[in-house]
């Protein structure tokens, strides 16, 4: 049995995924979402042990796999996932964030990532444990699997049913194509939970305790200069019942809203852009000027790649400032959205938290505002804490929110959520 939480994000997947009678802990996956389609393989079996033991060092972002199931039309075509996908040089599959009248849930590429993950870990528990053996070319592995995953608030609100009754209809098949003999796993979908985006986020906060508080509080005082005043404790932040989340995703803005530490779907809302929306703004104008991005998976992959490569970032400025006009367009309307939730909701808030991929990204510019928009609502003197968490572990927390859903405690490990 495996036990998964699975962020689907419209840029990454983060996943922990867990086989509680094998592991000590919760293994981490971070990979693109990404696939793309193999019209011409070459393929190239890899055979030698050695070469097959490094498969596994990533085996997620190495996959080359095809799908007997019922959420993927197409049973014999072929895809590459995750890194193997970006780096293929083939037309990328990506979630695509213009597209507003169809749910993320309901694209192929949803069901790829989530199916990928799931026969990659049944796969690697199997060359674990038979002696870094693989299956025979008549075997199938078969796994049950329990999951959690999130969704844009907007389309929880419409699908949170739907999604589950999908996946759980029948089995699904992958076939992975990486070594001699195609290996079959067999994925059965035993139970499935659906969580709103931010709200899982807000469950692993939530669960995090004091010196995690202390450390937002301090980080508060250097980024924004605002200290906390004579008579309020980190334990009040802690207590605090009246919450607004705001989770910067790639294709979406969560705004999860809580009233007496109850999460409240009728007042929560997406807003349909994320920073891959700033992404996708800054490819399309760097392509007009001849520069060598043609997806904003690229663009992504480019900029994280060039902050620690001096000959890269060289001649990077250009990119760069096309980069920054963008998020600054973007953060204006995250702040206009901020200032509605304050006006409908702004009497039960209390503290605010800002998350997720993108928050990092546009820290800088965002901060500030929302800020003046806290100002704007309730006066120059007013105490509302923004408490402004960094991307480099804010990514994760749908993910760990959602991974504590699905996963009984004596099922999990004190390091399954990195000190969580």
């Amino acid at each position: 049995m495996l036990k998964a939480g699975l962020d689907i994000g419209n840029g990454y997947v983060k996943a922990l995924v867990k086989n509680p009678d094998l592991d000590d802990k919760a293994r981490a996956v971070d990979m693109p979402s990404a696939a793309a389609v193999i019209t011409n393989s070459a393929d190239v079996r890899i055979t030698e042990p050695s070469a097959v033991k490094a498969e596994f060092e990533d085996i997620y972002n190495k996959l080359e796999v095809s799908f007997d199931s019922p959420l993927i039309d197409d049973k014999e075509m072929r895809f590459y996932v995750g890194k193997r996908a970006v780096r293929s040089g083939k037309s990328l599959q990506e979630f695509n964030l213009r597209e507003s009248q169809r749910s993320k849930s309901e694209t192929e590429l949803s069901a790829i990532l989530t199916l990928s993950i799931l026969a990659g870990k049944a796969l690697k528990d199997y060359y674990d444990t038979h002696g870094s053996t693989l299956p025979a070319k008549d075997e199938t592995l078969t796994v049950q699997a329990q999951m959690a995953v999130s969704l844009p608030i907007a389309e929880y609100k419409r699908s949170k049913n739907t999604v589950p009754r999908n996946y759980k209809a029948k089995p699904h098949l992958v076939r992975i194509h990486n070594f001699q003999n195609v290996i079959r796993v067999d994925i059965h979908i035993t139970e499935i939970i659906v969580a709103p985006e931010g709200a899982s986020a807000q469950f692993a906060i939530a669960s995090k305790g004091e010196r995690f508080m202390n450390a937002l509080v301090k980080k508060m005082a250097t980024d924004a200069g605002i200290s906390l005043p004579e008579g309020i404790t980190v334990k009040d932040i802690m207590d605090a019942g009246g919450i607004i989340g705001i989770d910067i995703g790639e294709g979406t803005v969560n705004f999860p809203i809580y009233q007496d530490m109850r999460f409240n779907p009728d007042t929560s809302k997406t807003l349909n852009k994320g920073y891959g929306s700033v992404m996708d703004e800054a490819q399309a104008q760097l392509a007009q000027m001849g520069r060598p991005f043609d997806s904003r998976k690229k663009l992504t992959e480019w900029i994280i790649d060039a902050k620690d490569k001096p000959l890269m970032r060289s001649r990077g400025k250009e990119v760069f400032q096309v980069v920054e006009a963008e998020i600054n367009i973007f953060t204006d309307e995250v702040a206009r959205e901020f200032s509605g939730v304050l006006e409908r909701n702004g009497a039960f808030a209390e503290v605010i938290y800002v998350y997720g991929g993108g928050a990092t990204s546009v820290q800088d510019s965002l901060y500030p505002k929302l800020i003046k928009m806290i100002q704007k609502t309730f006066g120059e003197d007013a105490f509302v804490p923004v408490l402004y968490l960094d991307s480099s572990y804010s990514r994760c927390l749908n993910r760990d929110g959602l991974y504590l859903l699905v996963s009984s405690d004596e099922e999990r490990s004190t390091e399954d959520l990195r000190g969580l």
